[in-house]
Order: structure tokens, then sequence, then C-alpha cells
């Protein structure tokens, strides 16, 4: 009897957590935010149906706060001058205080996880600014670029991109690059 008593909270626990966060459908205004391997093309580089290699995910949390996530990862067989890894997160919080709580945390998990790929993570300040607070960076490996992790935070609201396998160096291409997909972030209304 006492062993049934004990079990009996674990569904309970099991469906609070399953209730904690649950997968919603990424609207197609959602998707326009998001930066994608194919908005590349213009600075190098293709990648022929980079849509079979995409991922499109919203996980909506029991506080009403939620995550869009774009990711882009072709096979590991796929030819090297595609080896192009793509994470776009724009993270909804309830207030400005959580999202820059996220934003702190995203950086810190950025270089611990960089770290154990044997990359480090550089900073470049005035690269490029956008919203309350942004940082722009470079991943390098044995000095040489592999690519970049920019974030920024505007209000309640954080956007970060992380690419690998290809970098920008130019400002001026980088700006052009993300900005208008900056400006749709900003009139995005959770």
């Amino acid at each position: 009897m006492k062993r049934r008593a004990l079990l009996l909270p674990l569904p309970l626990a099991l469906a609070l957590c399953a209730a904690a966060c649950m997968r919603a459908a990424v609207s197609d205004g959602e998707r326009e935010v998001l930066l994608r391997a194919r908005d590349l093309a213009a600075y190098g580089f293709e990648f022929p149906e980079a849509s079979r290699y995409e991922s499109f995910n919203k996980t909506v949390y029991f506080d009403g706060s939620y995550d869009l996530i774009y990711e882009f990862e072709p096979p590991d067989d796929a030819a090297a001058d595609s080896a192009l890894y793509m994470n776009v997160t724009v993270t909804f919080e309830k207030s400005a205080q959580e999202a820059r709580l996220v934003q702190g945390i995203e950086k810190f998990s950025l270089n611990a996880g960089m770290g154990l790929e044997g990359l480090k993570v550089e900073e470049r300040k005035d690269f490029f600014r956008y919203g309350d607070a942004s940082s722009f960076h470079v991943l390098t490996r044995e000095g040489a670029p592999v690519g970049n992790y920019f974030v920024t935070r505007e209000g309640a609201k954080v956007y970060s991109v992380l690419i690998a396998g290809f970098y920008f160096d130019d400002p001026e291409q980088w700006a052009e690059l993300v900005t208008p997909r900056l400006q749709k972030f900003s009139a995005l209304k959770p």
C-alpha cells in the first residue's frame, strides 16, 4: 500500500512536466523572422535543396513565454564545402529582466560549449549593434575564423544567430544580411 502511495505522485509529476511546455506550429509570419541558410546565397554559400536540412520548432512554456528555433544541419556525409551549421533562436519572455537573464545564459553556454568543441569565442566590439543590448562574436579554431555568433535583446525578446562553417568579417555585409530579419523581429508581437 505504501509503495502505491509513493508511485501516485509520479504520473502527476510527469503530467505537470509535459504541461509545462508544449510544441506548437511555427506560423509563416514567425518563419519570416528567422534568418535561414538560403539567405547566405548572396554571400557565397549555396546549398541545393537546403530546405531538406532545415527544421523549425516552437516551444510554448506554461507562463506564456516561447521560443522559435531554426536549425540547418546537412548530413555528415555532405560535401566539405557545404559543412554549414546554423541555429537561430528567438525567445519571447514575460519581462525584459527575464530576457536579460536568457541573453546572459546563452552567451555563457556558448562559451562553454564552444570550448568543448575546441573553438574560441572572440567578441568584436562595435562590429554591429541592434536593440537594447547586443554583441557580435567570431568563432575561431587555432586562430582561424570558422563562424559567428550574434545575440541581441529588445525589451522582453532575444534573437540569436550561430553560424559555423561560414563566417562574416565585414560589418556592412552582416548588417545587410540580418537587418531585414531583425526589423521583422522588432515588429513581431508575441
